[in-house]
């Protein structure tokens, strides 16, 4: 039996005389309690509640747990990562700061600054907030002694950290500076001295360091004033034992900020030394390796390629701070264990028992995933009778999928680790030849999505690579080059004859010992060509040289990068010269010809042409269009070089001399070198693994729920606020939901969010007197309201006050007693 209190409590029936075990007879009495409704606040309970099953709450409970435990894991190791690339990216930055602090007061860095003045680090540390406080954090536990990175200081270093917020008012602020250094706390400056002096000469602090993270929020004329009172007690004049301060200024802006916001006076203290903090995109590009790139993987989970350029463009472009980035990919990843089943087979070491709890639901789901349906669709169409019995054993038996399952996703596993070892050579091929900049977090966000070897950098570096041998009067520069590239290849990609890709290390050590074998051959050549009279020469020019300098050694070469960049600007310049056919193309002395698709089809040199243009034409750009424009001529016309060479190759007439020439075996070898690293190796493990089947299950792709808690724009998140103010405050009184389901406005709302609410329903004039009088009404409803006109008023004008702060209505003066409404539509 129940009962409802006047209150809005519920309450119980209970027996007052029979035990509880007995049930209740229709003639005891009755009696209520009053059952309260548990408080928030004083919540006891475990603060990490298990996700809640999904399904409509058919999911099995150790699926559930399972996700929830992978969630924690991959949270756990995400925010370690961040936190560790931006402490090593910091690293340098802080440790010159605290050198710079430690070394402020020593007789020598005394002598060096003007007398009297305090020492002052300027830490332009840019516009990322977030991160520059981190930083100010990991200096002070330097500085202290008690960080993580802290090398033991010499002698005893105080550091007080002044915000903005402590910086109200020279009392305060002289109060918090007291309170740090001495213990105890007081608004007259004299008390430093006079500590100080008290000191013992071994007790006193080897320097008084105080940071200021944010210049540019302290009030100048105050910061100005401050620096004025501990300037004084610098100067042993004025006090016996005078107090080491150094000063560290975090600058968002620049350093002349100082010069221009301080006054004078202030200035005459100060003895300023820039610094600038690393750039964060470095940090960023540490982490993104950390995550996606390592072996084995930090985490199970991966970004696709919406919600990875969402992360890389709003960090470019909007923020530049590493917390947000941060934040963003630890979103995505709650987001995706959270909201998607399917999650739970992701990680490697609780599959098999997540695979067993498969329920005929969750198979179905994993049917309807669209690589799973690829994959299906293609074993159909097959010709094989074998393959078409499977597909339909899958599609009907859950043992046959949960099998088949298990080989997609170790299949993924084996791509990731293999595609997340690919990119890293491309990128450092890219930074051997220096064929571009791109950081590797931009590399992994387009190798997601597509195959990074028919990007055209890589096609420009694969051209030009096999062009060397070409350009350089001896073979032996290209051999080495090339024995180089597939070191790096061998190192980036762990190729070993005992390990998982036995084959591909087997050919690279073929063709290694083939370019081994040219290169001695080729090193032998030129060694029995020298002749007396050069060696005498060169004797005369060693003794021709001056006195005091060294001397040049006879083969000492340019390096990788600039033996490709002159390839590439031969391959222009020559460009120039050529005549711009259509259909036909010039091949040296053997007249001409008709370019055919077969030609180049035939035999390209692996490379394919991605933009169809003219190279002898140029477009005006400037920037990034202009490199991307030198770089398509550039590789239109190596295609067109090596079609020109596979034709010549085909119809010119060569003798088996001029064929087996050192020269010819060279390019032969560089040729197909570069063929099977480039066409063969990089182009399979370069794949992108989300398009095998199954993929869905590891990457979480919801980039709109990114955007809509990350980036959503402040008008909606203000009336999503005003609409559901029990979302994000915590109202006290009635059940809220008691308003929307009677359709009433909630009177335990605030006073905005009601005068919110009644707006929408008003046109475009707003009658003032009858929104006073609505809202009136709504707060008669409210529990325990003691009618009262005048208090009424005044919240009702101070509600109409921010609606009008925060853009929802104007007045007009047309009709003093209205009011325009400016907004239309809510959330």
């Amino acid at each position: 039996m129940k009962a409802s209190a006047p209150d809005g409590d519920t309450l119980h029936a209970t027996d007052s005389a029979a035990p509880a075990a007995n049930p209740l007879a229709l003639s005891d009495p009755v009696v209520f309690t009053k059952r309260r409704r548990p408080n928030p606040k004083r919540n006891t309970e475990p603060t990490t509640p298990p996700f809640p099953p999904l399904l409509n709450g058919d999911e099995p409970a150790a699926l559930a747990e399972l996700r929830r435990a992978q969630y924690e894991t991959d949270r756990t190791a995400a925010d370690a990562i961040f936190t560790r690339a931006w402490a090593s990216t910091h690293h340098s930055s802080v440790a010159a700061v605290a050198e710079f602090v430690s070394s402020a007061w020593r007789p020598a860095a005394v002598a060096a600054r003007p007398r009297l003045t305090i020492p002052t680090a300027l830490v332009l540390s840019g516009i990322n907030v977030a991160d520059n406080l981190n930083a100010f954090t990991m200096l002070t536990a330097q500085i202290r002694g008690d960080g993580e990175m802290a090398a033991s200081p010499t002698g005893r270093t105080i550091a007080v950290t002044l915000g903005s917020t402590e910086l109200g008012t020279l009392r305060t602020s002289i109060r918090r500076i007291t309170g740090e250094v001495t213990g105890a706390a007081s608004e007259d400056a004299d008390d430093l001295a006079a500590w100080h002096e008290s000191l013992a000469a071994a007790d006193r602090p080897a320097s008084v360091v105080l940071l200021f993270p944010e210049f540019e929020r302290c009030e100048f004329a105050l910061l100005s004033r401050l620096i004025q009172i501990l300037g004084v007690t610098v100067d042993p004049s004025s006090t016996p034992a005078p107090i080491p301060w150094v000063f560290v200024f975090g600058l968002a802006s620049q350093a002349d900020l100082v010069r221009r916001g301080l006054d004078a006076a202030a200035l005459r203290h100060l003895s300023t030394t820039p610094f600038r903090l690393a750039a964060p995109r470095a940090a960023l590009d540490e982490a993104v390796e950390g995550l996606f790139l390592s072996s084995p993987p930090a985490v199970s989970a991966r970004l696709a390629a919406p919600v990875l350029e969402w992360v890389l463009d709003r960090f470019r472009f909007a923020t530049h701070c590493g917390a947000e980035a941060g934040r963003g990919v630890r979103y995505a990843l709650m987001d995706h264990y959270f909201g998607h089943p399917l999650s739970v087979l992701g990680p490697a070491a609780t599959r098999a028992a997540a695979i067993a709890h498969l329920t005929p639901d969750l198979c179905e789901l994993v049917r309807a995933l669209p690589t799973v349906r690829g994959a299906v669709d293609a074993l159909a169409a097959s010709k094989s009778a074998n393959r078409r019995a499977h597909a339909v054993a899958v599609l009907t038996s859950d043992a046959a999928l949960k099998e088949q399952l298990a080989a997609w996703l170790a299949d993924i596993d084996a791509a990731h680790d293999r595609h997340a070892r690919a990119v890293m050579l491309v990128f450092r091929l890219q930074a051997l030849t220096r064929l571009g900049r791109r950081p590797v977090a931009t590399l992994y966000a387009i190798a997601v999505e597509e195959n990074l070897a028919d990007e055209a950098n890589v096609s420009l570096m694969l051209g030009l690579l096999r062009k060397l041998p070409f350009d350089t009067p001896s073979p032996t520069l290209p051999l080495k080059d090339m024995l180089s590239v597939l070191d790096l290849a061998r190192d980036t990609l762990v190729l070993t004859a005992d390990g998982p890709d036995a084959e591909t290390a087997e050919a690279l050590a073929e063709h290694v010992a083939r370019l081994q074998t040219l290169l001695d051959e080729a090193t032998a050549a030129e060694s029995g060509t020298a002749t007396p009279t050069t060696s005498a020469a060169a004797a005369d020019d060693e003794d021709e040289a001056e006195p005091g300098t060294e001397p040049k050694e006879k083969d000492e070469e340019e390096d990788l990068a600039s033996r490709v960049r002159d390839s590439m600007f031969n391959t222009l310049q020559a460009g120039q010269h050529r005549a711009p056919t259509t259909g036909r193309t010039t091949a040296n002395s053997l007249g001409k010809r008709t370019r055919r698709d077969s030609d180049s089809e035939e035999d390209d040199g692996g490379i394919r042409e991605h933009a169809v243009l003219d190279p002898t034409k140029t477009a005006p750009a400037t920037g990034a269009g202009a490199a991307a424009t030198v770089r398509s001529r550039a590789l239109a016309l190596l295609h067109r070089e090596a079609a020109d060479r596979a034709w010549i190759a085909r119809v010119g007439e060569r003798t088996a001399k001029e064929r087996n020439a050192l020269p010819a075996r060279t390019a032969a070898a560089v040729a197909a070198a570069c063929d099977w690293l480039f066409g063969t190796v990089l182009r399979r493990w370069l794949s992108p693994p989300a398009r095998r089947p199954a993929a869905e299950v590891v990457y979480a792709a919801r980039v709109a729920a990114l955007e809509r808690t990350l980036a959503v724009q402040p008008r909606v998140l203000v009336q999503s606020a005003l609409g559901h103010p029990d979302l994000f405050v915590q109202v006290d009184g009635a059940d809220q939901s008691s308003g929307n389901q009677t359709g009433l406005i909630a009177p335990t709302d605030p006073d905005t969010a009601i005068l919110y609410k009644l707006h929408l329903e008003s046109a475009r004039l707003i009658n003032l007197f009858d929104w006073y009088t609505a809202f009136s009404a709504v707060l008669a409803r409210r529990p325990g309201h003691v009618p009262d006109m005048r208090t009424d008023y005044v919240r009702f004008i101070r509600g109409v006050n921010e609606l009008q702060l925060l853009g929802f209505i104007k007045p007009t003066a047309r009709k003093t007693d209205h009011v325009v409404r400016l907004t239309w539509g809510k959330v």
